[in-house]
């Protein structure tokens, strides 16, 4: 009997342990994610994620009602005539359609290197006509697939543009910030006269990035690239689009990348 009763405390005692364990050990466990969750929101990048995600999904950032382009009748040259389109402020607008459709032509209608023939561009509700074109080229950036860099380094390249705006040049370290964001891996004396055409045209993108426009157009920015740095490059533009309340307006002929990327899609030709 004493035998037994020894057997069945041993017994208690080993459940009450195991169950004073768990308790102990789900608390740890709720503590270390209480600690993560304040770390990851103490970063920068991870709260700006998260707010631009929330932006995006609650409409926040951009009302979705709000036209950032609309054009009516409009002709370039009395030779390409567009349907009239609208482009929603705050979303991912792809321009998609055939070789020599007009696309290209369209950005430069719309940050005023070009002028329509007939027709009208509405940009924010009011006629572009009323727009000074440099002033107009402050908000709405154009990022063609030619792009013109200065026979410098990288770093003197966004010097020089920024001294055109008369804004103060940014840091080192801000400079590789928007070149990471391009995928870009380069010391910033790196000279710009040996980078290929479409490594120029990412250094082109980091600057015009971060004078912060309001629109941003860019054509074919992921033409000389694989697959996955494509999907990189696009993926870190729109975030960084998304959370600096940026619009981006793209021109591509991957399937793939305005498949996955696309939340409105205009098609021109």
């Amino acid at each position: 009997m004493l035998l037994l009763l020894s057997v069945l405390n041993f017994y208690s005692i080993q459940k009450d342990v195991r169950y004073v364990s768990g308790i102990f050990l789900n608390y740890t466990a709720i503590k270390i994610w209480q600690i993560t969750v304040i770390i990851l929101l103490q970063s920068k990048a991870f709260y700006d994620i998260i707010l631009a995600k929330l932006r995006f999904h609650i409409g926040e950032y951009a009302n979705l009602n709000d036209e950032i382009f609309k054009t009516q009748g409009l002709i370039f040259n009395n030779q390409i005539h567009y349907k009239d389109l609208t482009v929603p402020a705050g979303v991912v607008t792809f321009v998609i359609g055939k070789n020599g459709s007009g696309k290209t032509t369209l950005f430069k209608l719309f940050n005023k290197t070009l002028t329509p023939s007939d027709g009208n561009i509405l940009y924010l509700g009011r006629q572009l006509s009323e727009f000074d074109p440099i002033t107009l080229r402050k908000e709405v950036s154009l990022i063609s697939q030619s792009v013109y860099l200065f026979d410098s380094n990288i770093k003197e390249n966004f010097d020089l543009f920024y001294s055109f705006r008369a804004k103060k040049p940014l840091d080192d370290e801000e400079i590789k910030k928007y070149l990471d964001i391009c995928c870009l891996d380069f010391p910033l004396n790196g000279d710009c006269k040996v980078l290929s055409g479409g490594e120029r045209q990412r250094v082109y993108i980091a600057i015009y990035l971060s004078l912060l426009p309001r629109v941003i157009l860019l054509d074919e920015p992921t033409s000389s690239l694989d697959d996955d740095n494509s999907y990189k490059v696009v993926e870190n533009i729109i975030l960084f689009c998304k959370i600096n309340g940026i619009t981006p307006i793209i021109i591509s002929h991957d399937n793939k990348v305005v498949s996955k990327f696309s939340e409105n899609i205009v098609r021109i030709g």
